[in-house]
């Protein structure tokens, strides 16, 4: 079987090359068969890539320690299911995990468009089976998954224990969604360039792909920050870790991205611009990939240093200049609608392209903070890292003017409005924000507070009177009862109303990211029966008990805690000791409540049970980032199910969409 896999990927190589010369040809003689031919080569590439990634998965189900890749990340011990997340967990698996999706995405894209936008998807063919050509190159010479180990060893050194976690059967899959995804509007970005088309049909389906994959991003990068939280011990969620910031970084050109889209959709607007966030998305997330495995990073998430860094470096570097010297060349010669213009500065589409230049900025911000140390070193021979005060104090502004136009783009109208109508719009909104603003300021006179929740309140209030303005024009156009407009409105305006429930969720989840400003720490060395107050937390150190789990064992302190008085029980913070590692990781005692997380960890103890020492946190509206991403995905989800902007224009209440 892993033979089987081995030839599997090579074969991959052949069929990928096959798929971009029968393109090109086929697109360059005009003949419709080879760009067919190009299609399945592509299908094929899909199939064979199954069958190595079947293969690989078969290896460490079975314990397989033939095979090189699964020595090194599995054990004899280890559950199955971290057995199974086992494959993404190293540097060859994780690569072919990658290429795996990346034939699916392409498959199914083209699928899905060939026959409304076949001169297109010949082109993306092409580029989708470059991109496959080159992971299985690199995968096949530079870092083969099914390399084979003699002796064969009778057990393997296990998974890294910091990565034994529920979450790291999910988070890696959903980041990879994600990142991997934006391959699709990339593709097809080339492909109107290449073809010199500007029509919104491509732009249309492409969005649907970026929309799918930033769902995707924003879940894996929320799942990395809880375990993040509930693994490590520094109680945080975020710390601007190199490897974080090569997920965000995307993350924030794809935001400007699909929400400049919507621009080109409604107004022919920004159709030079959109090609250039997409470029800059794929190009950021080729190099995210190159900081996690090339080892010039420091990083708590980044593989072991290989050689494969220079070819991910090399391979960024050629497409990124690739693409921006055929936008140059074509972007003149470009067919399609006559672009409009810009017709007022207090407009939806003016806002949406100063949201655009605050998020590009933030980009580079993180862009530039994650390489100072690279280029410090090169420069001076001595790495000089930036940590998170530096991000907080750049991008904390930003966030915060981020979050006003939020609040502004969803109530103004497109094109123009006039100073009348646009104070109607925004004044209960903006009164609603202030209040908020104002009673923050109150309980706590910290201004980045006071702002961050008077903006929130500003865009929840906008929600709230958009919802009660389009139910009025509805119920006026079609007589209906109150409950059965509003209804209308949220499932015929399904792009509008998801935006905004969107954007209540970003507001939420900045909220609780600004508990942070109230944050309590206490470490203390207790002995059994003592105990430490915290805030309103009693908490007493009972005993600590040794247990064992099915590859590793673990010294569990056992608290007893209250609350104002009143029990809530037994908590046990953990520290874990694998032997196959000889490594101990942390595992955190939550409490969550809808106010505040009680966060305790076992920073140290007597292996007798003498004495520890608990760090304790008291983390006020964590709970607001979670339920922010719920709120945040939500509003995706219901806004990906929606018709497209022409259509929906056309209901009632839609002026201001």
């Amino acid at each position: 079987m892993t033979d089987l896999g081995h030839f599997a990927l090579l074969l991959t190589i052949p069929l990928a090359a096959f798929g971009i010369l029968a393109s090109v040809f086929g697109q360059i003689r005009h003949r419709p068969e080879f760009i067919v031919a190009a299609h399945r080569a592509l299908f094929a590439t899909a199939g064979t890539l199954t069958l190595a990634m079947v293969a690989l998965t078969g290896a460490f189900l079975l314990r397989d320690f033939s095979v090189s890749f699964v020595a090194g990340h599995s054990s004899a011990q280890m559950p199955w299911y971290y057995t199974f997340a086992a494959l993404w967990g190293g540097q060859e698996g994780s690569l072919l995990l990658w290429v795996w999706v990346q034939s699916l995405y392409g498959t199914f894209s083209i699928l899905a468009t060939r026959r409304k936008l076949p001169e297109l998807a010949g082109t993306a063919s092409a580029i989708f089976c470059l991109i496959i050509l080159f992971f299985s190159v690199t995968l096949a010479f530079a870092g083969n998954p099914f390399a084979r180990l003699f002796p064969v060893p009778t057990d393997g050194g296990g998974l890294n224990p910091l990565l034994q976690h529920p979450l790291m059967v999910i988070h890696p899959p959903m980041l990879y969604a994600g990142l991997i995804g934006t391959s699709v509007p990339f593709a097809f970005a080339m492909a109107a360039l290449v073809h010199r088309r500007m029509d919104p049909l491509w732009i249309h389906l492409s969005r649907k792909w970026a929309l799918f994959c930033w769902i995707c991003l924003t879940t894996g990068v929320v799942l990395g920050g809880f375990w993040a939280y509930v693994e490590l011990g520094w109680g945080g969620y975020w710390a601007w870790d190199p490897v974080e910031n090569a997920s965000f970084m995307p993350w924030l050109t794809l935001t400007a991205y699909f929400h400049s889209t919507m621009v080109q959709e409604r107004r022919r607007l920004l159709a030079g611009w959109n090609i250039v966030l997409i470029i800059l998305t794929y190009a950021l997330t080729l190099f995210g990939t190159f900081l996690t495995r090339s080892g010039v990073i420091s990083s708590v998430h980044s593989f072991a240093l290989s050689n494969i860094g220079p070819f991910f470096l090399s391979f960024v570097s050629v497409l990124s200049v690739a693409s921006f010297m055929l936008l140059i060349v074509q972007r003149p010669k470009m067919r399609g609608p006559v672009e409009e213009q810009i017709e007022h500065p207090v407009s939806r589409e003016s806002s949406m392209l100063i949201n655009n230049l605050f998020l590009l900025s933030s980009a580079f911000v993180v862009f530039w903070g994650t390489i100072f140390p690279v280029v410090t070193e090169a420069i001076r021979g001595t790495k000089i890292s930036v940590g998170a005060p530096f991000f907080n104090t750049a991008l904390g502004p930003v966030g915060l003017v981020l979050l006003g136009l939020m609040g502004i783009a969803q109530m103004i109208p497109w094109r123009k409005t006039s100073a009348g109508r646009f104070s109607r719009n925004v004044g209960i909104p903006l009164l609603a924000g202030a209040a908020a603003g104002a009673g923050a300021w109150m309980f706590k006179p910290l201004v980045p507070f006071a702002l961050g929740v008077g903006f929130s309140g500003f865009v929840v209030a906008g929600l709230v009177w958009e919802l009660i303005v389009s139910t009025r024009a509805r119920r006026r156009l079609h007589g209906e009862p109150p409950l059965d407009a509003a209804i209308g409105v949220v499932t015929r305006q399904r792009r509008r109303v998801g935006g905004f429930v969107s954007h209540v969720g970003s507001a939420v989840l900045a909220l609780g990211i600004m508990g942070s400003f109230f944050n309590t720490e206490e470490e203390k060395h207790l002995k059994p029966g003592a105990d430490m107050q915290v805030k309103n937390y009693s908490i007493r150190f009972e005993r600590l008990d040794r247990d064992h789990g099915p590859n590793y064992f673990a010294y569990r302190g056992v608290l007893a805690v209250q609350r104002d008085g009143a029990p809530l029980g037994a908590m046990s913070p953990e520290r874990r000791i694998y032997p196959n590692q000889n490594e101990p990781t942390t595992e955190v005692a939550l409490r969550q409540f809808p106010s505040e997380d009680l966060y305790v960890v076992l920073a140290d103890y007597d292996k007798a049970g003498e004495w520890v020492v608990l760090k304790v946190f008291v983390k006020p509206l964590v709970s607001l980032v979670w339920l922010g991403w719920l709120i945040l995905v939500s509003g995706a989800l219901w806004a990906f199910t929606g018709r497209s902007l022409a259509v929906s224009a056309r209901e009632p209440g839609a002026g201001a969409a």
